[in-house]
């Protein structure tokens, strides 16, 4: 009788092996999800990367004609460019201060300095703190002291 009940409820061979197949194609299907998701994020990394890179490189390439823009400033200002094209403006060098010439032009008041910053107003208001924040760490100490006294105290019979 066991046997036959045994018998009876025993799968069929084909059904496990239909059984044993889904667990492997799921096992396959979860396998390339996770290797999607992988050269997805391998991807997206790569390309940031790259992003970095030309980036970089641009901020290189702009220092680098930053620093020929000022080599090229330095030059142009230089005392001996400027003396050369004063010169060649028809300006002369005074070595005598009585040669000079000064040209006076009415309403012409002069350079005017540069305001940097302007006089706020300053307010006199009281500001109001917190006993804890006014308290020294001495008083807090005499305080909790006092009051430990006060407990000891009241507590005796």
């Amino acid at each position: 009788m066991k046997q036959n009940l045994v018998q009876a409820y025993k799968q069929a061979p084909w059904r496990i092996q239909l059984r044993r197949g889904i667990l492997i194609l799921i096992g396959v299907v979860v396998f390339v999800v996770v290797a999607i998701f992988y050269l997805n994020i391998s991807a997206e990394t790569y390309s940031s990367g790259i992003d970095i890179l030309r980036a970089e490189a641009t901020q290189e390439s702009l220092r680098r004609d930053i620093a020929d823009s000022e080599t090229t400033l330095a030059y142009i200002t230089s005392s001996l460019e400027m003396e050369k094209r004063a010169q060649n403006m028809g300006f002369i060098t005074i070595n005598d201060p009585g040669q000079m010439v000064y040209l006076v032009v009415p309403g012409y008041e002069g350079r005017q300095p540069a305001i940097q910053f302007t006089k706020k107003e300053v307010s006199h208001s009281t500001t109001y703190l917190d006993a804890e924040y006014t308290q020294s760490l001495w008083d807090v100490f005499f305080q909790g002291a006092l009051k430990l006294r006060k407990v000891s105290v009241s507590s005796l019979p």
